[in-house]
């Protein structure tokens, strides 16, 4: 089967983790991109199907210029991976605010507050000093220990990939023996059975012919 490629229609990019409407907020802040556009492809390896999702921003500029970002790992389902692909440019986005004058190494820092399900932006204009960069520096290890934890999910799902492959072998190898096997002794009781219906027949005798004398 081969990869497929679909378009992602704009209710995908409404994810409900939040960072599509984030990842939105800040392009309006920086103010010279045009509406991003999404590509998904579906990764057929053997048994296994992933979903890869690229996203694509067009610099409105003088010449035609085009970022674009993919989900780092493959996932087995379309929304995990727009997911990953939303989080991979909105991170990305706020490491490279830098050069636009924010003062934090994050840039527009995404964070969480306690028993809230949606992703929300610092407001770079007012840090609050330690606790800004504690969480800035809780983010980049987070980041650290998500990616090492996806590199340990690749390797995982590889090595059970290569496992399914042998099993396979070994199953097909086993049963073309049992098939030969049961060929073999088919033959052979066969030849047996015609043996001993050769043995049991009774010898023809013409009618014509006298009797030996004694």
């Amino acid at each position: 089967m081969e990869n497929s490629v679909v378009a992602i229609g704009r209710l995908a990019m409404e994810n409900p983790n939040g960072y599509a409407q984030q990842l939105n907020h800040l392009l309006q802040q920086l103010g010279f991109f045009k509406e991003p556009v999404y590509r998904g492809e579906q990764v057929v390896q053997g048994f296994q199907k992933s979903w890869k999702v690229i996203i694509f921003f067009h610099f409105q500029g003088d010449g035609e210029e085009v970022i674009a970002f993919q989900t780092r790992h493959p996932r087995t389902t379309l929304e995990s991976a727009i997911q990953d692909v939303f989080r991979e440019a909105l991170l990305r986005f706020c490491g490279v605010c830098v050069p636009l004058g924010v003062a934090n190494n994050f840039g527009l820092h995404p964070y969480r507050e306690e028993g809230d399900n949606w992703c929300h932006l610092h407001p770079t204009e007012r840090p609050e000093g330690s606790r800004f960069t504690l969480l800035s520096e809780l983010a980049c290890t987070t980041e650290n220990a998500y990616e090492q934890a996806l590199k340990e999910l690749d390797e995982l799902r590889d090595r059970y990939a290569d496992l399914e492959a042998r099993y396979q072998h070994l199953t097909l190898a086993h049963t073309t023996t049992l098939l030969l096997e049961a060929s073999r002794r088919a033959r052979r009781m066969k030849y047996k059975k015609k043996a001993r219906l050769l043995r049991k027949l009774p010898l023809e005798v013409d009618p014509l012919t006298p009797p030996p004398s004694p």
